[in-house]
């Protein structure tokens, strides 16, 4: 039987992607994305996260992407591996790194917050930059995964 990293979902290939939680003294690191139309979630606020490129590990792309995006250089001891999801055809491997430092670089993206998981509910945050609410990446707002971030925060060990 194929495993869930090699599964086929009808005539269409799993995508792999990964979703790192940031957390700074209990507040959770969120991103404005990019407003281009051909990119995954445009417009939405979301943790840092991206593609696994060809023969590239999960761990890899984790630690790429939060240089990418923060422009802070992590290596494997710094982040944590906390679980895995197959959301349709969309596999999302999470991990976990807890930043000393509140100051990030943001080089993709429009702009960042470092918010408490309990504004989650609201499913929208206030962008300074449009001057308007934006949403927020729509697996954030399940209600069990909250409760997982909140786990999380705690700085709990939990299976997925």
């Amino acid at each position: 039987m194929a495993s869930i990293d090699e599964k086929n979902n009808g005539n269409d290939m799993v995508k792999k992607g990964v979703v790192v939680f940031v957390w700074h003294d209990g507040l959770l690191l969120l991103i404005l994305r990019d407003d281009f139309p051909w990119i995954q979630g445009p417009g939405l606020w979301a943790p840092v996260s991206g593609t696994i490129e060809d023969k590239e590990s999960p761990s890899d792309c984790a630690k790429r992407e939060i240089n990418e995006e923060t422009g802070v250089s992590v290596d494997a001891s710094q982040i944590k591996y906390v679980g895995k999801e197959l959301l349709g055809n969309k596999l999302h491997y999470y991990y976990l790194l807890r930043m000393k430092n509140k100051e990030i670089e943001l080089s993709e993206g429009q702009e960042y917050k470092f918010i408490e998981i309990e504004k989650l509910h609201e499913k929208k945050l206030f962008s300074t930059i449009h001057k308007e609410e934006r949403n927020l990446a729509g697996y954030l707002t399940r209600g069990s995964f909250i409760e997982y971030l909140s786990e999380l925060k705690s700085g709990n060990d939990i299976v997925w």
